[in-house]
């Protein structure tokens, strides 16, 4: 086995697969075993086409092996999120010693992952508020909830564990009351209905969310605004948050957001981002029980779209 070293975080691993056993054997079982690596491991990087057998990509784990195939794999490590806090400028709608809320702008991720390691909200919420550091998950302290990256509006911190633990219980069990506006392609009929559809990850698509019949419960409410042209200006309230919810719920009825590419088309009205905010919450304050009740405005560039239509 040749092993060349590319970085500290990446290794490249080639070598020729031999074996006497008349069965043949799954490339991802092989590796796993060879590498003394997890499956899942190996599958993340059949997602990114870094695994090769003879010179062509490997895109299932479930491919045979035959004794004299040469295996290319490159194993990616995930990088750890990085958690230093950078000044951004955040639009804080509402803070106290236990909680903050934030109105979130488009084009932000809301905290680090695998393939946004920084220069997230939370490293500026970090900057602005460096006890959070310690605050419930340590990959992500403080966060509650999440707001997809082209999605702006209203989102809730934890400022203390006790916090983070009343909030994370209270969206878990449905008492946190959500409203987003969103705008969509058609005229809905009927004007108001519930969208009940298990979600999970696509089958073939790992970026993408799908429905899919043994995935997780989903609920989302829609009810028409008004219409305009053809298009349809809509109130959401989602009871669940499954990733990418909304966005997959009204595409899964002929109406997919509107410059949402990923789960609708390209579309002909200039828009750099799909049109989803979230603009209201109401909770019970997770320390003193007191009602919270936050409600904001369209953006800008959402109320431009508006005008052009």
């Amino acid at each position: 086995m040749n092993i060349i070293s590319k970085n500290l975080n990446q290794k490249e691993y080639s070598f020729q697969y031999s074996t006497e056993k008349s069965n043949p054997q799954r490339i991802d079982n092989f590796l796993a075993k060879k590498l003394n690596i997890p499956r899942n491991q190996i599958q993340k990087s059949i997602e990114l086409n870094k695994l090769k057998c003879n010179g062509s990509i490997i895109r299932k784990a479930s491919f045979l092996l035959s004794s004299g195939d040469i295996i290319d794999f490159e194993l990616y490590i995930e990088q750890k999120p990085d958690l230093s806090p950078e000044k951004i400028n955040i639009e804080y709608i509402y803070k106290d010693k236990d909680i903050l809320l934030i109105n979130k702008p488009a084009g932000i991720i809301v905290h680090p992952g695998t393939k946004n390691p920084k220069h997230t909200l939370l490293n500026g919420i970090l900057n602005d508020f460096p006890e959070i550091k310690y605050v419930g998950n340590p990959e992500r302290p403080g966060i509650v909830h999440r707001l997809d990256k082209e999605t702006s509006g209203i989102l809730i911190v934890a400022r203390n564990n006790i916090s983070f633990d009343n909030l994370t219980n209270m969206f878990k069990s449905r008492d946190i009351h959500k409203e987003y506006i969103c705008l969509v392609k058609g005229i809905l009929n009927p004007v108001e209905g519930t969208i009940d559809s298990p979600i999970s990850r696509h089958p073939k698509l790992k970026i993408k969310q799908a429905i899919v019949k043994n995935g997780k419960e989903a609920l989302t409410k829609y009810k028409t605004i008004k219409n305009i042209n053809d298009f349809s200006l809509l109130k959401i309230q989602i009871f669940t948050g499954r990733m990418h919810q909304i966005r997959v719920h009204l595409s899964s009825i002929g109406h997919p957001v509107l410059g949402d590419s990923l789960y609708g088309s390209k579309n002909k009205i200039l828009i750099k981002r799909h049109f989803l905010h979230a603009n209201k919450i109401i909770f019970a304050h997770p320390i003193n029980n007191n009602l919270m009740k936050f409600q904001i405005d369209l953006p800008k560039d959402l109320k431009t779209i508006l005008n052009k239509i």
